[in-house]
């Protein structure tokens, strides 16, 4: 379980990283990919990552930050397949965001993903 922990931390760690420091690469993929995709569609992802989590929480040492992001991405998900039309909105709000906000959320990914790392 603490491999799902790791594996999902290098991700956001790494995803991270490429918002701080290619913000414009991170623009233009969400832009490409992800804007004028289905929110019933993209919900895979957080769903996915949330449920691995939550049972990954049960064998980590922070159980309960492990448990918290698992159970908040799950949130995600669901929002993401009641409220298609709102979450287009955000999705395309958030892909016409400026640069700087880009390297912001890639701070808090990174940050995110080393906290899991540090504390799996």
């Amino acid at each position: 379980m603490n491999l799902i922990i790791w594996i999902i931390g290098i991700i956001w760690v790494t995803l991270g990283i490429w918002a701080i420091i290619k913000p414009e690469g991170v623009k233009k993929v969400t832009q490409k990919y992800f804007a004028p995709r289905n929110p019933r569609f993209l919900s895979i992802f957080p769903l996915l990552f949330g449920i691995l989590l939550i049972i990954a929480s049960f064998k980590a040492n922070a159980r309960w930050y492990v448990f918290i992001l698992g159970f908040l991405l799950c949130l995600k998900g669901i929002f993401y397949i009641i409220t298609p039309q709102i979450v287009r909105k955000i999705i395309n709000w958030g892909a016409n965001m400026n640069i700087r906000s880009y390297q912001i959320w890639g701070l808090i990914t990174y940050t995110l993903g080393i906290f899991l790392l540090v504390w799996r």
